[in-house]
């Protein structure tokens, strides 16, 4: 697992100027928009692991780069291990990014107190880990190119089902109950877990 976090950093490290760019240029639009200084915390932790996360799975792809990985002093079970904690490694390297945006924003413009922006950057961390849990193992199952299209059809579903069949009151008024700091990242920690051990099976059976 350490020896494929090691090659994502490397893979990565090229890349994360561009990463870096894009994420900036999503948290300027939003200052730009007038929200709160905080809600840059999630929205570059969201963004940042997304762009972290899609870079390495086009790279796994180009020049068959995944199965020429596996000849390495690498099995499988360390590449989906290595990934997810190439993940974790980004949503806390991207939320201590956030609180730092959030903390400089926050002398010009509107913005939570400390208590605030750290609980945003919980509510970011396991929202975003909640997401990787359902994008890592169509990576890992199908590659970039028809899981990009698999996401985007489920970004374009789940927020419709979410709003046709659930109560906007009741979602609501959980998120702004108290127990909602304290269940959220355990259920996402629960689902990112489970999602490893899913994509563990779905990447042995994949044909490299």
């Amino acid at each position: 697992m350490r020896r494929m976090l090691l090659c994502d950093l490397a893979v990565i490290r090229r890349q994360l100027p561009r990463v870096m760019i894009s994420t900036l240029f999503v948290a300027a639009m939003v200052c730009i928009t007038g929200l709160e200084g905080g809600v840059i915390v999630p929205v570059v932790i969201m963004m940042g692991v997304y762009f972290v996360t899609v870079t390495l799975a086009v790279f796994d792809d180009r020049d068959g780069w995944a199965a020429f990985r596996l000849a390495l002093p690498l099995s499988r079970r360390d590449v989906v291990l290595g990934r997810y904690a190439t993940t974790v490694a980004t949503c806390l390297a991207f939320a201590v990014l956030g609180v730092a945006l959030s903390a400089i924003v926050g002398q010009v413009s509107a913005a939570p107190g400390v208590e605030g922006v750290l609980s945003l950057a919980m509510v970011g961390t396991a929202f975003t880990l909640t997401c990787m849990a359902i994008v890592l193992p169509i990576y890992f199952r199908v590659g970039t190119t028809r899981g990009a299209r698999i996401i985007a059809m489920l970004m374009c579903v789940i927020p419709f089902v979410v709003v046709g069949f659930g109560d906007a009151s009741v979602v609501a008024g959980f998120i702004a109950g108290p127990d909602f700091l304290v269940l959220f990242p355990v259920v996402s920690l629960v689902l990112f877990a489970a999602s490893a051990v899913v994509s563990l099976r779905l990447y042995d059976s994949r044909d490299l």
